[in-house]
């Protein structure tokens, strides 16, 4: 028993690891580090990155009756590698990018030093309504890793706005 109040499963409980009080049922998932911390197979070790909707400086306007492409950012980091990102697991609010001549534009957008990867998105199918704050995106990389991020949005319809805090 290591005292974490879980019991073993060979004593017939759910404690996947009787031996390390940290590794139990009740535990949270810790990305990369190839433990099963939570004692279920099943979870996803989801990776939170950072998006920037409209890339550059401003607000992220979105009129929702509007047509056109809106371009995401998913920023890499010291800890993500955004050149990584299969961009057809894609989402940003539930459309995903549009398949059109170079898809997926690894660049540095925010000129940190590493490498972003920019695809466009059909406003006519995001899954934005006027007074939304938030907009998140979804995907895997090209070797499986789950990654999710949001940013804030100003969304509107017909010249009503609503202006969310941030960019």
């Amino acid at each position: 028993m290591d005292g974490d109040g879980y019991v073993g499963k060979q004593a017939g409980g759910n404690d996947c690891n009787d031996a390390n009080a940290s590794i139990n049922p009740g535990a949270k998932e810790v990305y990369g580090n190839g433990i099963d911390d939570d004692c279920n197979p099943n979870t996803a070790e989801t990776v939170l990155v950072n998006i920037d909707i409209r890339p550059g400086p401003g607000k992220n306007n979105i009129n929702v009756k509007a047509s056109g492409m809106v371009p995401v950012a998913i920023l890499g980091s010291k800890t993500f590698n955004a050149s990584a990102v299969d961009w057809q697991t894609v989402r940003f609010a539930s459309a995903p990018p549009v398949a059109q001549g170079n898809v997926a534009k690894s660049k540095d957008v925010n000129k940190d030093g590493y490498p972003d990867m920019e695809l466009t998105f059909d406003n006519a199918i995001l899954n934005i309504r006027a007074g939304d704050t938030s907009a998140c995106l979804t995907g895997r990389t090209v070797t499986g890793i789950e990654f999710s991020g949001c940013d804030t949005v100003t969304a509107f319809a017909n010249g009503n706005t609503v202006t969310a805090k941030g960019k």
